[in-house]
C-alpha cells in the first residue's frame, strides 16, 4: 500500500487545523457522583473467613447486576466478625438518575441475601461536576 499523494495529506491536515480553531462554544453537561454506605450484618459468620466469603459473594453480584463501583469498607468493621460495611458509587448525568441507582442496589441486597441483615445505610448524592 503506497502512502496517498502529498497533496491530499496537507487538505486533511489543514481541516483538522481548522476544526481546532473553532469559536464554537463548547458545552459541558455537569456530572453527578453517588455514593452509599452499607452496614450489614453476617450473622452466621463464625471467622474472619466466611465474613469475608460473604462479602465477595456479595460484592460480585452487584458488580454483575449493575454498573457501580463496590469496595469493602475495612477501616469501620476491622475487628468484628459479624459486621460488613460496603461503599457503593456511581457516576451520572442527573442527580435523580445516581440515586435511582444507588436505590436499586440497596433493595437488590436486602432481595438477594435474605440471609444477611441490612443494619443501616447512607446514600449522598454530590453534583457540579
Amino acid at each position: 500500500m503506497h502512502p496517498a499523494p502529498l497533496p491530499a495529506r496537507r487538505a486533511v491536515a489543514r481541516r483538522v487545523r481548522l476544526c481546532m480553531l473553532s469559536t464554537a462554544p463548547v458545552r459541558f453537561h455537569s456530572m453527578h457522583v453517588a455514593v452509599a454506605h452499607i452496614t450489614i450484618r453476617v450473622p452466621e459468620s463464625r471467622s474472619l473467613k466466611t465474613r469475608r466469603q460473604a462479602a465477595r459473594s456479595l460484592i460480585q453480584r452487584i458488580r454483575s447486576r449493575f454498573n457501580v463501583s463496590v469496595a469493602q469498607d475495612a477501616g469501620a468493621d476491622g475487628n468484628l466478625w459479624q459486621s460488613l460495611t460496603l461503599a457503593v458509587s456511581c457516576v451520572g448525568a442527573s442527580a435523580d438518575q445516581t440515586r435511582s441507582l444507588i436505590d436499586d442496589v440497596v433493595a437488590f441486597v436486602e432481595e438477594v441475601r435474605p440471609d444477611l441483615e441490612l443494619l443501616d445505610y447512607q446514600i449522598e448524592v454530590m453534583g457540579g461536576f
